[in-house]
């Protein structure tokens, strides 16, 4: 029933959006409720993932905004942040957005679209990010390796614009692991199963950038933290 009621709405939604975009431009509030409780509905009630989160705990008592962190495995990565049931804005590639309906819901919700290679859209993330940490009070979540890792690629190294953020805005860093992802978009692995894949996604402690001399002592303790939960696969 609720798994129902949350995919009408999910369909039912973008023809509101003239009647809530003039009251809601930033924060989006009803296509994030909406969205959000709409992937998690599909992705519990799927045959194919079980999703735990651990150290969930963490972020019940967080107040203010932080940086999220994650490792990128895939582009599903996006889907199952929405079980930390934690409100932010996720940077992610502007290619997705024209994904049919899904990237609909990416502008919807407020996703920050990025273009990788070009220097002017990455100066724009930058400042909307900072706009929302420090106007709207909202968190972001960024992918500091920049892009997604390739089957049996190691991790890559962390680029620091997620770090300066955290420090230009004096906001603390909040790293999250994801594991299981890369083994339920392998084909072979998918036809080979046996019951749902499990992904696990673990919240970490809070990173303060105070703790650190330099971005690079804040972005290299930060990797060494996240790579003690991940699981090579």
């Amino acid at each position: 029933m609720v798994a129902s009621s949350s995919i009408t709405l999910f369909i039912a939604l973008p023809l509101l959006i003239f009647y809530i975009l003039p009251f809601d431009r930033y924060k989006r509030e009803p296509y994030y409720i909406i969205g959000s409780n709409t992937i998690r509905a599909l992705i519990k009630f799927s045959f194919f993932w079980r999703v735990t989160v651990n150290g969930k705990e963490k972020l019940k008592d967080m107040k203010e905004p932080c940086v999220y962190v994650a490792n990128h495995q895939s582009y599903f990565d996006i889907l199952v942040l929405y079980f930390l049931d934690k409100k932010f804005k996720c940077v992610s590639k502007k290619s997705l957005n024209y994904i049919p309906y899904f990237g609909m819901y990416l502008y919807l919700i407020g996703n920050i679209s990025i273009e990788r290679t070009n220097p002017k859209s990455i100066k724009k993330v930058m400042d909307t990010c900072s706009f929302y940490l420090k106007k709207q009070k909202y968190s972001v979540f960024l992918f500091p390796e920049g892009t997604r890792l390739k089957p049996g690629q190691e991790p890559l190294k962390f680029k620091k614009g997620a770090f300066q953020l955290a420090i230009d805005n004096q906001v603390p860093i909040t790293p999250v692991v994801i594991n299981g992802i890369k083994n339920s978009i392998s084909l072979k692995k998918f036809l080979t199963r046996k019951g749902k894949f499990h992904i696990s996604i673990d919240v970490l402690e809070q990173i303060d950038y105070k703790n650190f001399k330099d971005i690079k002592e804040y972005m290299d303790y930060t990797k060494k933290e996240m790579q003690k939960k991940l699981i090579c696969s």
